[in-house]
């Protein structure tokens, strides 16, 4: 769960005071009112306490605030009570029409509210007021008043916070009470507290920095910025009239520091604010004096190896909190130099001399943070003498360059090393045929450094490696069919010293269930490889369907253009297809979608299409376009032509796929029968073929002349070539002939009506719209 937003509004707890100019004068108390009208409005008690015993019959508010916007927005008065507003809406005069409030006596409920954008939430806002009788002043006061977010509701969210000592830091233990019983407020989803933050807000007498938090049970500490700690739930959530404990805070800080204050933040499931509230000034009494430095460990890994572990700790009044943006190593130790590739955290540099090492954020960002965030991803190895220990000096830097912050030496012993290399285990994936490889950066006797890439191979002609998804956002390509590589996104942000990784891939083998052994290579940032070695795969995969060529559009029926899609049915990259026509067909022409070539053969029969990258199992390719040619022998009893489709794989297995290619009737049946060409009327003996009218609504008059007598065949066909009626079908001498068709029965669409002499076949389009 994200953290949720945080406000960059303090929440001061309302606080209303009144005070009178004179001793034993008029007293105005004031204290917030629920109301769903307006959020910043209270309710004013008055009370006539004057030495001089007048009634008090008019009553004058007037905003002397400093900030401009506010001004009156609503105002309520007891019974027998009026009031105006002046021009600016910053004064109210309020007058009684029965005598007003005799002395001794208390009237309530002067309702008033204020508004004045987002700017009178938490601001105290100062009202002066002016009790008179008969026009004449009687005592005159101010009070102040603070407008929260929330105090329309008459239930809030409350927190308790109980200071503890530990040491040198002082510790808070914070309790979350949720008293939301009202039910859901308009400004959230849920009442239910899904996400809590603490924002140390100020302290006194000196500077505080977190440098332990724990959360509640259930609860997960998220992250934590300068000031702010953050926290969320999946399955203890703070519901309406429930409370939960057990967060705590310890706070780096220096004796000066005596009391600090905590906002906190209480939101719902989907991160909206449910309530905030401040709680001021908190001892923060500690014992014992604060460490004000960084602090910086060494681990040995094995051998000469060793892991840094680097945590900004430094808090003083005369040197602000800032992040760490350079870190120094250095040999103190006559004959210790450190080795020729240290690792550094992703986005640092680092350069290397005999006697140290400079590690570099590349920017300020990159820093590491004051108080709890730390990095352990700085590793070095030295050489040396095995057998004594030797001193390693450290600084730190902050970002205002060249500041120094704080430094040390750590003592380290160089046992002889126990020559370790990179590990890979691959094993069965989520998947038949899926396979997860975890890298180990291990090595410890050459140079450290990190794993900037590793490749997995296998032999030529054993079958094709794929990579698929990984747990890291490393690049991944097939180098080859046999080939993977695994590339890390950019130097220094490949796998550190002692740290893992897994990436997948699918193995789809020429032999199933045979194994085959696979190489692998894990690669240095220059580009040297580190280590080899080998581990054996098999797997038998599952039988799937075979590949598929199907027609999907007519690009232009007359012209019998044909578009059509290959899809991958396989588990292994299809890379070629033969493509052949069948009953006499030709294919004149041909396209091949991108990343494909295509080569007609001589007798234009077939064409082959090839790709280098390979339509991978699972995909489609759109895109492959044919002009057909022929024509239909008078025996066929529907017109269409097979288009066959041989495609093969990088493991040279091949799947056949057939389709059929209707609506193809422009063409004509020349004399010698050894090519075709798109036919026309005259060409088979007819003059003034017509259609009228077309479209039509349901009925239609075929027209035409025969030109030269003999046998004429006219019939109707849908667009995949059924024939769905025959016109005539018989011998006919020249003339004129008109044939009337009802289409009643027939559904929307287009059609065909196709003429058949001795000589050849025409057709033209029929649309039925009715």
């Amino acid at each position: 769960m994200n953290k949720f937003v945080v406000f960059c509004l303090a929440l001061p707890i309302f606080l209303a005071a009144a005070s009178g100019v004179r001793a034993q004068g008029d007293i105005l108390t004031v204290r917030p009112q629920s109301s769903t009208d307006n959020i910043c409005a209270f309710n004013v008690t008055v009370s006539n306490h004057n030495t001089a015993q007048k009634n008090i019959d008019e009553i004058k508010f007037d905003i002397v605030s400093t900030n401009p916007d506010v001004t009156f927005y609503d105002f309520a008065s007891p019974t027998h009570w009026t009031y105006t507003f002046d021009g600016n809406s910053v004064g109210i005069d309020v007058t009684s029409d029965n005598g007003g409030i005799a002395p001794n006596l208390t009237v309530s409920n002067f309702i008033f509210s204020y508004s004045g954008g987002n700017d009178q939430f938490d601001n105290p806002v100062t009202i002066n007021w002016t009790t008179r009788n008969s026009g004449t002043d009687i005592s005159t006061g101010t009070f102040q008043t603070t407008c929260t977010q929330f105090q329309q509701y008459d239930k809030l969210d409350t927190c308790t916070i109980i200071p503890s000592t530990s040491g040198a830091d002082p510790c808070f233990t914070f309790t979350m009470v949720n008293r939301n019983l009202q039910g859901t407020f308009p400004q959230q989803s849920s009442s239910t507290i899904w996400n809590v933050a603490f924002q140390l807000l100020n302290i006194n007498g000196g500077t505080l920095r977190p440098s332990k938090i724990i959360p509640a049970q259930g609860w997960v500490f998220d992250s934590a910025t300068t000031y702010t700690a953050y926290f969320h739930t999946d399955n203890s959530p703070i519901d309406p009239g429930s409370a939960v404990g057990g967060w705590k805070i310890c706070l780096r800080s220096n004796p000066n520091v005596t009391k600090c204050s905590f906002v906190w933040f209480a939101a719902d499931d989907a991160n909206a604010l449910i309530d905030r509230d401040t709680v001021r000034n908190i001892n923060s009494t500690a014992t014992g004096s604060p460490i004000d430095a960084d602090s910086l460990s060494v681990k040995a890994v094995s051998g000469c190896l060793y892991n840094v572990t680097l945590k900004n700790y430094h808090v003083s009044n005369l040197l602000p909190p800032s992040r760490i943006v350079k870190l120094t190593l250095r040999s103190k130790t006559a004959g210790i130099t450190f080795s020729a590739a240290p690792s550094a955290p992703p986005n640092w540099t680092k350069t290397l001399t005999a006697d140290s090492i400079v590690y570099a954020a590349k920017t300020l960002s990159d820093g590491i943070p004051s108080g709890i965030v730390s990095t352990n991803q700085f590793s070095f190895s030295v050489v040396g003498p095995t057998t004594s220990n030797f001193d390693i000096g450290w600084e730190t830097d902050r970002s205002t360059a060249p500041v120094f912050l704080s430094s040390g030496t750590v003592t380290q012993k160089c046992t002889i090393a126990t020559p370790a290399t990179d590990t890979v285990t691959i094993a069965a994936g989520a998947t038949e045929c899926n396979f997860d490889m975890t890298v180990k950066n291990a090595h410890n006797i050459k140079p450290q450094s990190n794993i900037d890439a590793v490749t997995l191979s296998i032999p030529a002609g054993s079958g094709q490696l794929t990579p698929t998804s990984n747990t890291i956002a490393w690049n991944s390509s097939n180098v080859s069919a046999t080939e993977i590589k695994f590339q890390a996104p950019t130097t220094n942000e490949g796998l550190v010293s002692d740290n893992s990784a897994t990436f997948s891939f699918t193995f789809s083998p020429k032999t199933p269930g045979a194994p085959v052994t696979a190489t692998w290579t894990t690669v240095d940032e220059a580009g040297v490889p580190l280590y080899t070695g080998t581990t054996n795969i098999s797997c038998t995969p599952i039988v799937t369907q075979c590949d598929t060529f199907m027609l999907v559009a007519n690009i232009n029926s007359d012209s019998c253009v044909k578009s059509f899609t290959l899809q991958n049915r396989k588990p292994v990259d299809v890379v070629s297809m033969v493509v052949s026509v069948t009953n006499g067909w030709k294919i004149d022409s041909a396209h091949a979608p991108a990343g494909w070539t295509r080569q007609l053969d001589g007798t234009h029969t077939s064409v082959t299409y090839l790709s280098t990258d390979g339509l991978h199992a699972g995909d489609s390719q759109a895109g492959f376009d044919m002009q057909f040619s022929g024509y239909f022998p008078d025996t066929l009893l529907v017109d269409k032509f097979a288009v066959v489709a041989v495609t093969t794989d990088r493991n040279n297995g091949t799947c056949t796929s057939v389709d059929s290619v209707l609506s193809c009737l422009a063409h004509i049946k020349p004399p010698d029968t050894t090519s075709s060409v798109a036919a026309r009327s005259e060409d088979i003996g007819i003059g003034n073929f017509t259609i009228q009218p077309n479209p039509t609504r349901g009925s239609a008059e075929i027209s035409f002349e025969v030109h030269t007598p003999g046998h004429v065949s006219v019939s109707v066909l849908d667009l995949l070539g059924h024939q769905v009626a025959t016109l005539t079908n018989k011998l006919m001498s020249q003339g004129t002939y008109q044939i009337p068709y009802v289409m009643n029965t027939l559904p929307d669409g287009v059609y065909y009506v196709r003429m058949q002499t001795s000589y050849g076949v025409i057709t033209r389009k029929l649309v039925l719209t009715k």
